[in-house]
């Protein structure tokens, strides 16, 4: 019980502006002080409450400032929620992309359908990555080298070629920037 107290009245000089913790409770003996010794006859007419004033403003203070902290707490617990969520969707959109690289075009048809799909696909790493880091986006969106990647088929042109090789350089950034980050 005692220990319980003594974090209380740690807390309240921790938690509260050093000036008000330093001068409230002085202000609060000093007003008592002068009061109960007649020092000013000016006083007698005041309750002995407005002692308190200077204590409960030093609580109050501390408590809201508590309170901040325990707010901004909770803030950066969601964020570390939020960003393992994005991780998990990165990894997941990687896994989309390896299977996108890795299907069958055959006809024309087939081939809109696959560039419309990896353009989408491309556009939500973009954003996911953004949200997790903007360099890991810049670094995504300017390919500026492209390795050459895991041997494939023989594209069904020479764009679907050129894409795959950009998803394949895109999957092996964003392993990378995975690795480092779970």
């Amino acid at each position: 019980m005692l220990g319980r107290i003594w974090r209380i009245l740690r807390d309240l000089f921790v938690d509260g502006y050093s000036v008000v913790g330093a001068i409230a409770p002085a202000l609060s003996v000093s007003f008592t002080v002068l009061k109960a010794f007649d020092a000013f006859p000016n006083l007698r007419g005041i309750s002995y409450l407005w002692g308190l004033v200077p204590i409960l403003v030093w609580i109050l203070v501390a408590y809201v400032r508590r309170d901040l902290r325990y707010i901004d707490l909770e803030q950066q617990t969601s964020n570390v929620a939020a960003r393992a969520e994005n991780l998990a969707k990165l990894g997941k959109l990687r896994k989309d992309g390896v299977a996108l690289r890795n299907k069958s075009i055959r006809t024309q048809q087939d081939f809109n359908q696959w560039s419309k799909d990896e353009a989408e696909w491309r556009q939500q790493v973009y954003q996911i990555a953004g949200a997790l880091s903007s360099p890991l986006r810049s670094r995504l969106e300017t390919l500026d080298t492209v390795g050459p990647g895991p041997r494939l088929d023989p594209g069904f042109t020479i764009e679907h070629t050129e894409a795959r090789k950009f998803i394949s350089e895109i999957t092996k950034r964003v392993g990378e920037f995975l690795e480092k980050n779970q």
